[in-house]
């Protein structure tokens, strides 16, 4: 499992050497996968970074797509990371679910049989004011 500081580690070397989807793919595969060896499966990410911006770079102009479908359809990008992006880079009210979350909620009473369906009855129990919440970066419950 790779931890929140592993994954800031790989994105600040990355981000220091590229800046664009051309410019990932410019990258050497070796080069890449060193740059982001602290996450796991640092291999296969190299491949499906190089696939994913491809994508975006032939489908959306090189730009990173604002909707859920979308998102989805990119390489290498699946439930909990579309419902990230949606909710801190498009403002959607929406909550990402990893394994973690999916076990508690499971040990909770809340029987749902994968991360995804666990997303899908979160969102939809989850009264709107409690996500808008956490987009605006606001926990204040009063």
């Amino acid at each position: 499992m790779t931890t929140e500081k592993r994954t800031i580690d790989a994105c600040t070397a990355l981000y220091e050497r590229i800046s664009t989807p051309k410019q990932l793919i410019a990258l050497e595969d070796e080069e890449l996968a060193s740059l982001i060896k602290p996450v796991a499966h640092y291999n296969r990410k190299t491949k499906n970074l190089k696939k994913m911006c491809q994508q975006l770079i032939l489908r959306h102009n090189g730009e990173v797509p604002n909707t859920r479908d979308e998102l989805l359809a990119l390489t290498g990008v699946g439930r909990k990371c579309t419902d990230i992006l949606m909710h801190f880079t498009f403002s959607e009210p929406t909550i990402a679910v990893d394994t973690h979350v999916h076990r508690v909620v499971n040990r909770l009473g809340i029987d749902t049989t994968s991360r995804e369906d666990t997303a899908d009855t979160i969102n939809e129990i989850t009264p709107f004011k409690f996500k808008h919440m956490l987009t605006n970066g606001s926990f204040n419950m009063a």
